[in-house]
């Protein structure tokens, strides 16, 4: 490669970081203007002209650059860009139209597919296309699986970089029991390893022969998948029933691998009886994906669980630590945790996922503003929560009392450029939400 042409092939990762960053301003600025009205035009008309130039002359260089035609998602941003084009096209050209005939309600719904459009490219395709590539994380896992973990990697690209022994003969297939929902490890001798929704544990040689299976009466299903640890044990989890047959536990699960033999089983810690509340509806079920991590020789393993936690354990099945991302009862924990190249930080999403990449992601001490990045006034806040709540009275306003400051947006720039974070749950929704959750935990607030 000459040194003309070596710039030009230069992956574009701050250009296309600079785009988004451009993109996210000019968006916020309008998303504010119908709350600030007069006072948000300016910004707004700035706003328009920076994404115009973006779509200009930014994204088009974007567009062509060499290293975006050689990646693997290059005919998807072709089908976006085209697309583009062809709208801001039809968009330009109707305008006269519209005009003359006073109704633009064609030009507004063109406007909003273009945008979309245009979302799609600046904040998802480009960036995904020149995203920085980082070591994989493997030090818990056993080195000699062909598959060890879900999605086999800790970038979650589903790659099998080592073979496992194979059968020889022809296809086959093997019923183990009810629906299979997790996906199989398998080490390095083809065996594989998994669980289905009757609640069992199966283990199938190469030739898809049934080597043992595990189950027990509190076994309910099975929707995780797990993982061989460096150690050379496998480690599970399912969902379960508490002795009365109450739908509310979990359990994660240390095995033999070659006779199904359990080491220990480690109960979710955060549930609510039915016997006790009517209304119980918390449980400590495990459906996402375990991740082992490596520490001082030993293997620990990560879960997340339907009662919003995140547990670590060590691998005689104590716990090391517990971290409530507060997500419950919004969300639950479903993702596979992730460990940074080092092992050092563990990441997990939902709707705390926020505060935790603040928490886990930066390297420095900076402050960053979560926030939806939109402005709301007092008054509508007042008339969502009269709605979600069901008041009937009547809402009185003290005048007589000093304004204070009329308005107040946070700026949410750093929360999209180092964190690649933005709010995505609608102020009513959430308002909803809490109020849910304060009417179910009413009287274990009071106390």
């Amino acid at each position: 490669m000459s040194p003309d042409t070596a710039p030009a092939r230069r992956a574009p990762i701050r250009e296309v970081a600079a785009a988004r960053t451009s993109y996210h301003r000019a968006r916020t600025a309008l998303e504010a203007l119908p709350e600030r009205r007069l006072a948000g035009a300016p910004s707004a008309l700035f706003a328009l002209a920076r994404l115009s130039l973006l779509g200009l002359w930014g994204l088009p260089s974007l567009v062509r650059h060499p290293a975006t035609r050689s990646s693997p998602t290059s005919t998807d941003i072709d089908r976006s860009w085209q697309r583009f084009v062809d709208q801001r096209r039809a968009l330009v050209s109707g305008l006269p139209l519209a005009v003359a005939k006073g109704s633009f309600a064609e030009s507004l719904a063109a406007t909003a597919e273009l945008a979309e459009t245009f979302d799609l490219l600046v904040r998802k395709q480009l960036p995904l296309a020149h995203r920085a590539v980082v070591a994989d994380y493997e030090a818990g896992y056993d080195p000699s699986a062909a598959y060890a973990s879900y999605r086999c990697d800790a970038a979650n690209r589903g790659r099998v970089g080592r073979p496992a022994r194979v059968d020889d003969g022809p296809p086959r297939s093997t019923p183990i029991g009810g629906l299979i929902w997790p996906s199989a490890v398998i080490d390095a001798e083809g065996n594989a390893y998994l669980g289905h929704a009757d609640g069992e544990f199966v283990s199938l040689a190469p030739d898809g022969s049934v080597r043992w299976r595990h189950a027990d009466p509190q076994m309910l299903y099975i929707d995780s998948t797990g993982a061989l640890g460096r150690d050379g044990f496998l480690y599970m989890a399912s969902t379960d029933v508490d002795p009365r047959g109450h739908q509310n536990q979990g359990r994660i699960w240390k095995l033999d691998p070659s006779t199904g033999e359990v080491a220990w089983a480690f109960w979710g810690r955060h549930f609510e009886d039915p016997e006790d509340s009517e209304d119980a509806h918390l449980s400590s079920f495990f459906e996402g994906n375990l991740s082992c991590g490596w520490e001082e020789g030993r293997v620990v393993v990560y879960a997340g669980s339907d009662d919003g936690f995140l547990y670590k354990l060590d691998d005689a099945g104590e716990l090391v630590w517990e971290y409530d991302t507060e997500a419950y009862p919004s969300g639950v924990i479903w993702t596979k945790p992730l460990l940074s190249p080092d092992g050092q930080t563990v990441y997990v999403g939902d709707l705390a996922e926020g505060m935790l990449l603040a928490v886990e992601k930066l390297d420095e001490t900076t402050l960053i503003n979560i926030s939806s990045g939109i402005e709301t006034p007092i008054r509508e806040v007042v008339e969502i929560l009269t709605r979600v709540t069901g008041f009937e009275g009547e809402v009185v306003w003290d005048t007589s009392k000093p304004d204070g400051q009329l308005h107040r947006r946070l700026d949410t720039t750093r929360a999209d450029e180092l964190l690649g974070w933005r709010a995505t749950t609608p102020l009513e929704e959430g308002l909803k939400r809490t109020v849910e959750w304060y009417r179910t935990h009413a009287d274990e607030v009071r106390k």
